[in-house]
């Protein structure tokens, strides 16, 4: 095997195993969810990838343009992940918001230093020489007008979309976990009512627990049997029994 094939094989083994079954994640996610909730979804989705790009910048700063790439596919990929994902216990539930609250108060943070170290370069010890920027110099204390006014523009800068991010993810994750509840309940309830015996017989008293179970005891119940009606109106009549307790077991 030639290095070019193993190399498009490894490719290929990559992109089944990890890049394919992503792709049919978010699929699943995007088909599950209601018009509104798509449109939420996209604003989840820019609005955190704004607040990993100031992660980004963050940390290509000082560790390098891939580690501020990783961390910002992390911030995103938690703002999604939280968005997408359904639990049911309540451990899980708090340890996935506390995930998306972790991310975004990161976010936050990374965002707002961008911020001032752009506006208030001095805070950090950033000086121009020749016309760039340079680290090393002393720390300049801004005043506290400069404080107040780039402080607090720096800091809705940094925080609003973070937010927006958060609690949009929050949302999602919110009405996932609340479907994945109600289809729970909603399988409980149908069980209840199987248990209940709902397939009666119209010809006698007896009752069942399943369709099968009623259509084998028609031909060995004695009103039936001794009904006056045609044999294809009493099989009708079965049916229409069997039809109707369907209906009672999935709306209740």
């Amino acid at each position: 095997m030639t290095t070019q094939s193993m190399a498009t094989n490894s490719v290929a083994r990559f992109y089944g195993d990890w890049i394919e079954p992503a792709f049919q994640f978010v699929g699943g996610i995007i088909k599950s969810l209601s018009r509104g909730e798509r449109v939420m979804l996209a604003a989840v989705l820019f609005a955190g990838g704004v607040g990993a790009f100031g992660t980004h910048d963050f940390f290509a700063e000082s560790r390098g343009w891939l580690v501020g790439w990783f961390a910002a596919a992390c911030i995103e990929a938690t703002y999604l992940g939280s968005a997408g994902i359904a639990v049911k216990l309540p451990g899980q539930i708090w340890l996935s918001r506390a995930l998306a609250g972790i991310g975004a108060l990161g976010s936050m943070f990374f965002n707002v230093l961008v911020s001032l170290r752009e506006r208030l370069p001095g805070l950090f010890g950033m000086h121009l020489v020749n016309g760039k920027m340079v680290e090393g110099g002393a720390i300049t204390w801004p005043t506290n007008d400069q404080l107040i006014v780039y402080g607090s523009m720096s800091l809705v800068e940094g925080v609003i979309i973070p937010l927006i991010a958060l609690l949009g993810a929050l949302l999602l994750h919110s009405m996932a976990s609340h479907r994945l509840l109600d289809a729970d309940a909603k399988e409980a309830q149908i069980q209840n009512r199987k248990d209940a015996k709902p397939f009666g017989c119209p010809f006698c008293p007896a009752a069942f627990d399943s369709a099968p179970k009623l259509y084998g005891h028609g031909p060995q119940c004695e009103g039936y049997k001794n009904s006056e009606l045609p044999i294809d109106e009493r099989k009708a009549i079965i049916r229409k029994a069997v039809d109707d307790a369907k209906q009672r077991i999935l709306e209740g």
